[in-house]
């Protein structure tokens, strides 16, 4: 991890969420590996526990951070790319001071959108820490959202005031509601203008599912069989 650090071992990965509906790309979510040469290539759940305990891992997203932001991905060109800020690096006051270093130098150049995602459960105890990268974010005209969405918090206040653009639910989550429970944060989020997004969607029969719930914006699997 430190070598990957030091030498920039990092490959950025996109993957395409989509509106079923429209058959169009809403965003490209970022994630990355490390590509250190032979015998040394690992996935991003292969390190991060890892960089955790090492805590590494401001250190690690800031250098990818900085290829994404700094280097041409055309695959990004005209889109919107979203991160995955690890609740680590929200807490990490030096990272703060990093990204928006990075922002005011690179921000203007940038041929693509930004948006950020953070845990529904971190975003819910952390108010304040996320509010503070959501005004980041807002200053350069970037968006936000919420992941690993639970429901856990009856209240809902701190959707009101993160104002998220969009929240993702695991798809087996959101298909096991009751109508009652599906019903009322709908009113939540068609009130505050926020789109629900389903991960982990496998297949048709899931998609069918959850169309017949109103929700068309997918990750997953799934995509790779829709058409655009």
């Amino acid at each position: 991890i430190e070598d990957s650090i030091s030498n920039n071992y990092f490959s950025l990965k996109f993957w395409p969420t989509l509106n079923a509906k429209t058959k169009q790309t809403d965003h490209k979510v970022m994630t990355f590996t490390i590509d250190g040469g032979e015998n040394k290539r690992f996935f991003y759940g292969d390190f991060i526990a890892p960089a955790i305990n090492l805590g590494l891992v401001s250190k690690m997203y800031i250098v990818t951070l900085r290829d994404l932001i700094i280097n041409r991905h055309e695959e990004l060109d005209g889109s919107v790319c979203s991160i995955r800020l690890s609740n680590e690096f929200i807490k990490d006051s030096k990272a703060f001071t990093e990204l928006s270093s990075l922002f005011a130098k690179h921000a203007k150049a940038l041929k693509f959108k930004l948006s950020f995602e953070v845990t529904d459960s971190f975003a819910m105890h952390n108010i304040a820490a996320v509010k503070s990268f959501v005004d980041l974010f807002a200053k350069y005209g970037f968006g936000f959202g919420i992941n690993s969405f639970t429901g856990e918090s009856g209240d809902y206040t701190y959707l009101k005031e993160l104002n998220p653009k969009f929240i993702k639910a695991d798809c087996a989550f959101l298909l096991d509601q009751s109508q009652d429970s599906m019903s009322a944060l709908q009113v939540i989020t068609d009130s505050l203008g926020i789109e629900i997004i389903a991960t982990f969607v496998k297949d048709e029969q899931e998609l069918k599912r959850l169309q017949e719930m109103h929700i068309n914006s997918v990750q997953g699997p799934i995509t790779d069989k829709i058409t655009l």
